[in-house]
């Protein structure tokens, strides 16, 4: 029996065992570098550790591995959208693709659930997962100013304040 360990692990066991045909062999775990983890063997067993019994023939077998990665999961509350992707599987270590918070008309982007004020949003040297939410609220408001021109004036308030949607 030989057994390797693939880029990015190692390996607990007895790497290289020499059995009488029929015997069984001794467990051999594929250990992971931090960051990445247990993929397969090169035979396609997923098993591990790894103990082949009643062995006829040998076996030679490499333990894969690959990088870790992370969820971005991004959702919009009641009064907007979102414009990216709202899933996505992020290698550990690197970052995600923008993603914007839009709001409805009448409704105006506030932050993120985890308080970024950010309406545009990349997140950068990923190490976990993260889902946030953007929060949107109604009533914008306007102020309008009213001048009066060359020669001219004006009675009452010269500005008014009005949210979005209603009549002035």
């Amino acid at each position: 029996l030989s057994y390797t360990a693939g880029l990015n692990g190692s390996l607990t066991g007895t790497a290289l065992q020499a059995l009488n045909c029929g015997a069984s062999g001794t467990a051999v775990s594929a250990d992971a570098n931090p960051n990445y983890h247990f993929v397969d063997w090169s035979d396609a067993s997923t098993v591990n550790p790894r103990t082949d019994t009643n062995v006829t023939a040998d076996i030679t077998v490499t333990a894969n591995f690959t990088i870790d990665t992370r969820v971005l999961t991004y959702t919009a509350g009641t009064g907007g959208t979102l414009e990216g992707t709202a899933e996505q599987v992020v290698t550990i270590g690197l970052s995600g693709t923008p993603v914007t918070a839009i709001a409805d008309f009448g409704y105006s982007f506030v932050k993120w659930s985890d308080d970024s004020v950010d309406k545009v949003r990349i997140d950068m040297d990923v190490t976990e997962d993260i889902t946030v939410e953007a929060e949107f609220v109604a009533g914008i408001t306007y102020t309008i100013d009213y001048t009066a021109g060359a020669n001219g004036s004006i009675t009452g308030s010269l500005a008014l304040i009005v949210e979005a949607g209603k009549k002035c």
